[in-house]
């Protein structure tokens, strides 16, 4: 069972619509820090590396590779 339901859906709705990170595309990236308000909440990404992009990796991952994000959700 997977322990945040809601951001795995999410990741996987966000991968069906857009496929990966865009920085050049608004709705993508609103989309994108939805996402990533979501992991904070989770406790997945720190509140201090909202900003960050780079220390996003393991969420860049569960975007691109179900495996992934079946590993971050858990």
């Amino acid at each position: 069972m997977i322990k945040y339901k809601e951001l795995y859906d999410a990741i996987t709705d966000f991968r069906i619509k857009y496929g990966r990170r865009k920085f050049n595309d608004d709705e993508n990236m609103t989309a994108y820090r939805n996402l990533v308000d979501m992991s904070i909440k989770c406790g997945l990404i720190p509140e201090c590396n909202r900003n960050e992009f780079s220390t996003h990796a393991e969420l860049t991952a569960a975007i691109a590779y179900e495996s992934n994000r079946i590993a971050f959700c858990q």
